[in-house]
C-alpha cells in the first residue's frame, strides 16, 4: 500500500467512526433514541454526574491516566493474560454500546461476543484489529461525549492534546509503541496499524476517539451541522499530520494536537457559518 492509499485508509476510518458516532448519538435515521437522549432519560448511566461541570473533564482525564498506566505496566512486565482481559473487556463494552445503539441490546451482546472472539482468534491480523476498533470507538466515544457539554469537552480535548505531546516527547511511551508497529505486522493493543510502504502507520485509539467525544458533546448545545463541520476540521488536521509524517521516515509526532486544532477551528467556523 503506497503512502497516499495509507492516508486515505486512515481518513476513511476517521469518517466511518465519526459518522457512526454522530448517527447513534443524535438519534439519526433508523435510531429510535440517541445516546444523548438515553442518558438524559436515565436509560444509560453517564460517565460523569454533571455534564456541565468543567471538573468532569479532569475526572475523565484521571481515569484515562489510570487506565493507560495500568496498560503500560502490564506491557512492561509481560503480563499478557491480564492485559488481554483488560483489552477484551474494553472491546466488548465498546462494541456492545455501538451495536445496541444501532439496533438493540440483544444484537449488541451478540456483536460484542462475535467480534471479540474474532479479534482473539485472528489477533495477528491487523485488519481484524482495525475493523474491531472501528466498532469499539463509536460506542465508547459516544458514551463519553454524551456525558459532557461543550466546555468540559473542550477542556478535555486540550488537556489530552497536551498529554499526547508529553507522551511523545517526554515519557516517549507513544514513540515506543509506534516503533513496535513499524517493525511488526502484528496488532498492538488499542492501536490502528495501517501498511505504508515498508513500514506501518500507527494511530492510537485516542486519535480517533477524542474527536468523537468532542463532536458528540457539541450535540448537547448545538445542531448536528456544527458537529459535522468540526469533524471535517479534525479530518483536515489528521490528513495534514499524516502527510507530513509520511514524508519524514523514522519521525514520530503526536497526532492529536493537529486534529484538535482542526476540530476547534471547524467548531469556530460553524459558529460563523451557522
Amino acid at each position: 500500500m503506497n503512502k497516499t492509499h495509507s492516508i486515505l485508509v486512515a481518513a476513511l476510518i476517521y469518517v466511518i467512526i465519526q459518522g457512526t458516532a454522530l448517527w447513534i448519538s443524535a438519534g439519526g435515521y433508523g435510531i429510535k433514541k440517541g445516546v444523548i437522549e438515553k442518558i438524559d432519560q436515565g436509560d444509560i448511566t453517564p460517565v460523569t454526574e454533571d455534564p456541565d461541570n468543567p471538573y468532569s473533564a479532569i475526572y475523565l482525564f484521571i481515569m484515562i491516566l489510570v487506565a493507560t498506566s495500568l496498560l503500560l505496566l502490564l506491557i512492561k512486565y509481560s503480563l499478557q493474560t491480564l492485559m488481554n482481559i483488560m483489552i477484551t473487556a474494553g472491546f466488548m463494552i465498546g462494541v456492545f454500546y455501538t451495536f445496541s445503539s444501532m439496533f438493540n441490546q440483544h444484537i449488541g451482546v451478540a456483536a460484542a461476543i462475535l467480534l471479540t472472539i474474532l479479534s482473539i482468534s485472528k489477533k495477528d491480523n491487523i485488519w481484524v484489529m482495525n475493523t474491531t476498533l472501528v466498532f469499539v470507538i463509536p460506542g465508547i466515544g459516544s458514551l463519553l461525549g454524551a456525558s459532557l457539554s461543550i466546555i468540559p469537552a473542550l477542556i478535555f480535548l486540550i488537556v489530552l492534546s497536551a498529554y499526547d505531546i508529553i507522551a511523545v516527547f517526554g515519557t516517549k511511551h507513544m514513540v515506543k509503541l509506534a516503533n513496535m508497529a513499524n517493525k511488526s505486522e502484528k496488532n498492538l493493543p488499542l492501536m490502528f496499524a495501517i501498511p505504508a510502504g515498508d513500514r506501518f502507520l500507527a494511530l492510537g485509539t485516542g486519535d480517533m476517539a477524542l474527536p468523537v467525544v468532542f463532536t458528540v458533546a457539541m450535540l448537547r448545545d448545538y445542531p448536528i451541522q456544527h458537529s459535522i463541520l468540526a469533524a471535517a476540521g479534525g479530518l483536515v488536521g489528521l490528513i495534514a499530520i499524516l502527510a507530513y509524517i509520511m514524508n519524514k521516515k523514522g519521525l514520530t509526532l503526536p497526532a492529536l494536537p493537529p486534529i484538535a486544532a482542526g476540530l476547534i477551528s471547524g467548531f469556530v467556523v460553524s459558529l460563523i457559518v451557522f
